[in-house]
């Protein structure tokens, strides 16, 4: 497996990741898109490249408290000697409508916060060596 390019605009989000079928122990979702999700494990683990594994992810924010369910085919994995890092494809899944609703709201915060930066700083703004 080996990582791609990505069609999709990531965001950095905090998460728990629960997939039973790769690791007892819980993940931590590093990114997300509307198609795809990077999440890191603590241990080694073993991933089927060509299987499809169910994926609960519970986000931190207080506007989405339920795990959400997903079903992913892993398109590449790093591993060390004390994590896993794998990135996953999203196919259509029982939450993939709650999921497009929280990539418009991110898509929104980050147009929002882009908006109030160029307030705070302009753009023709120096630096003083």
């Amino acid at each position: 497996m080996k990582k791609e390019l990505r069609g999709e605009e990531r965001f950095d989000e905090i998460g728990r990741i629960d997939c039973e079928q790769i690791c007892a122990l819980p993940g931590v979702l590093e990114n997300i898109s509307i198609s795809g999700l990077s999440a890191r494990f603590p241990n080694p683990v073993f991933v089927d490249s060509e299987g499809e594994y169910t994926v609960f992810i519970t986000f931190s924010r207080p506007d989405y408290m339920r795990p959400l369910e997903f079903v992913c085919v892993p398109k590449w994995k790093t591993e060390n000697e004390s994590e896993t890092e794998i990135g996953f494809k999203i196919l259509r899944s029982p939450d993939s409508p709650a999921l497009a609703s929280f990539i418009s709201s991110l898509q929104e915060t980050t147009l929002e916060n882009s908006d109030l930066s160029d307030m705070l700083i302009s753009p023709e703004a120096e630096f003083v060596q």
